[in-house]
């Protein structure tokens, strides 16, 4: 699925005052697959940061996307994020990747996963190093092999049964199994196409706490995205100078 053609559906799910297609949390960590797919990024290099990235050309389309979302499609649920009324079954679709291990926990409806909608740059996900093993990672054989440790059969108790989603652990007793037609082949590539969500600088909490702060309420469409951007690049730069 390309960008273009996410928006219908989203629109298509919505039911005045109480369904809403999307819901979006609107932080600096779950806005980054946006901005990866799109082409874009919050730094010059991640490794080695010396600027920010936020009003570079790539990462405003990102975030422009997103503004689109939440203040023309009117297709987003207004807690903000809040995964309650997913659960609930008043919401269509969530966008975060933590929501399908966690599934097995809290759905009381039938569901499915797909991936990301493509951007420029293609449908990449972003994750904390340690939620889960990430196929861009540096160190590919290791990472393949810790992949193949964790969803061999018998490692964890929840994982020995095959109609259970692997990694997903569940707190509700019985299991309650994936739908047969759960697509895996979905959840599988998003996890080999992501990429690490990391900045490596010691004050990277703050880095990412002025994207939170600056742009969360610009794609609310509080400011314009251009003043937003200047303004955190303003922030981020000052923390990487120091």
């Amino acid at each position: 699925m390309v960008r273009a053609s996410f928006s219908p559906p989203a629109r298509q799910t919505c039911r005045a005052h109480d369904q809403w297609g999307l819901v979006l949390p609107h932080n600096a960590e779950t806005m980054t697959p946006w901005v990866f797919s799109a082409g874009g990024d919050w730094v010059d290099d991640s490794d080695h940061p010396t600027r920010s990235a936020v009003s570079e050309p790539a990462t405003l389309k990102g975030l422009q996307f997103l503004y689109e979302l939440l203040t023309q499609d009117g297709v987003v649920d207004p807690g903000y994020g809040n995964a309650t009324p997913f659960y609930e079954g008043r919401v269509g679709m969530y966008s975060y990747y933590a929501v399908a291990q966690r599934m097995a926990s809290f759905a009381i409806f039938d569901y499915n996963v797909a991936r990301l909608p493509a951007g420029p740059a293609g449908a990449i996900n972003a994750m904390v190093p340690g939620g889960l093993v990430m196929g861009r990672s540096k160190h590919k054989e290791e990472a393949w092999k810790s992949m193949k440790f964790f969803c061999q059969k018998g490692v964890f108790s929840y994982n020995t049964v095959p109609s259970y989603l692997p990694m997903a652990r569940s707190t509700r007793w019985p299991f309650v199994s994936v739908p047969a037609d759960y697509n895996r082949a979905a959840f599988v590539e998003g996890a080999l196409s992501a990429r690490p969500q990391t900045i490596k600088h010691p004050r990277v909490a703050d880095i990412l706490k002025a994207i939170s702060d600056v742009i969360v309420p610009a794609v609310r469409g509080r400011e314009a995205l251009s003043s937003a951007a200047a303004r955190a690049d303003a922030l981020i730069n000052a923390i990487l100078a120091q």
